[in-house]
């Protein structure tokens, strides 16, 4: 007969039946992190596609119009460094020439036109309106009133459903505005570059997504699944417990044990450990005394440091807070209860409270907490300075 699996083997248990008797699907642990890990790449990665194909098609159309703004604006100049001459618009010599080849200097234009101030074209670089304005023709006044492209104006973009372009004032020498220069280009050219490159990004987030999905998942199914299948065990232990009487738990309670010395093991070698590092410089009444900042938080609380530096029950007192900060002795409240100061607070107290002072005691190896339960700080409180001792 083969040999059965239990779902503790594989730490995977895909059906679960409830007291009705009805089965239903349980997601696995494993499979839960998969599945977070999975959309978390996901979110990621199509955020930073989104914000590069944003910041791609700002970046191209701005470099499309300055393309033609060029055209443009060098046209205007040629334009009118001829009605120097003081001939009209209409009249100047190879206008339609020069329309012609400015249209031509760059690929994406559909027309270069030339039109007087109440948008009658007078030459058309595709050649359908010869030089001299030989018909009505004329374009749409929106077009010569668009939004302006710079800070002075100078060029304004206008866009007529699927036809947009720029335009351009043109002023003889007398600064008066004698018509315009109007270029339109389809935005479909424009659009399909950009659609191209937007399929290229879908297709390289797919593959870089499948990529990081497929390592992220086999990385997570590896070192997850025995977690997984210890927490199966631990169901199973603790459904056992309810049917099998003290078997299971008495299971449950020798790994609870076990985990436990395993524990206390690991404390004892971190204790051993720390014990045989160097004490650092910082712990030693002389930094203690000469650190600036805790003498100005002492004399803040109004503690004379100098007097009690030179008490020899203080330096004891700080000794001691030394020595047990070392050592890390086990201890209930330093050498003893806490002490309940009646009003007045001593001022030491006081400083020894404050969360500035207890930070840079603990820079120098001193626990604030000892300080406050040794018998020792009581008996120098009460007692006060040195001096005052000597001279009762």
């Amino acid at each position: 007969m083969p040999k059965s699996v239990s779902s503790s083997q594989t730490g995977v248990s895909p059906v679960q039946c409830d007291d009705s008797g009805n089965g239903r699907v349980r997601v696995p642990l494993v499979m839960k992190i998969i599945v977070a890990i999975v959309v978390l790449i996901a979110l990621g990665l199509g955020l930073i596609s989104y914000l590069g194909y944003a910041r791609f098609v700002k970046v191209y159309r701005q470099i499309e119009d300055s393309r033609f703004s060029v055209v443009l604006v060098e046209l205007k100049s040629g334009v009118e460094l001829n009605m120097t001459l003081g001939l009209p618009l209409a009249e100047l010599p190879d206008l339609g020439r020069q329309v012609a080849d400015s249209g031509r200097s760059v690929s994406g234009i559909r027309d270069l036109l030339v039109v007087s101030p109440d948008g009658r074209i007078l030459v058309s670089a595709t050649g359908a309106i010869p030089a001299g304005g030989g018909g009505s023709a004329a374009v749409p006044m929106a077009w010569l009133s668009g939004a302006a492209t710079d800070s002075d104006g100078a060029v304004r973009w206008f866009s007529d459903g699927a036809l947009s372009g720029l335009v351009t004032s043109l002023y003889d020498s007398f600064g008066r505005k004698v018509g315009a220069v109007v270029l339109t280009y389809q935005q479909a050219e424009a659009d399909a570059v950009i659609r191209a490159v937007f399929n290229r990004l879908a297709r390289l987030f797919a593959l870089v997504f499948v990529g990081f999905a497929g390592l992220a998942a086999v990385a997570v199914w590896v070192c997850f699944r025995p977690v997984g299948r210890s927490f199966v065990r631990m169901t199973e232990l603790l459904r056992d417990s309810g049917s099998a009487g003290t078997v299971g738990v008495n299971e449950l309670e020798q790994q609870v044990v076990a985990f436990r010395g395993v524990v206390e093991g690991a404390r004892s070698v971190i204790r051993q450990a720390s014990q045989r590092l160097p004490v650092p410089k910082a712990w030693s009444l002389t930094a203690f005394l000469e650190d600036a900042d805790l003498n100005a938080e002492w004399s803040r609380h109004g503690v004379p440091i100098e007097a009690l530096s030179s008490d020899p029950d203080f330096v004891a007192l700080i000794e001691r807070g030394f020595r047990r900060f070392v050592e890390e002795t086990e201890r209930e409240g330093g050498g003893g209860p806490r002490v309940l100061w009646s009003a007045p607070v001593p001022p030491l107290v006081v400083a020894l409270s404050d969360p500035m002072v207890r930070e840079r005691l603990l820079d120098h190896g001193l626990d604030a907490e000892d300080l406050l339960a040794d018998p020792g700080l009581s008996a120098l409180v009460s007692s006060g300075p040195a001096s005052e001792r000597k001279a009762a």
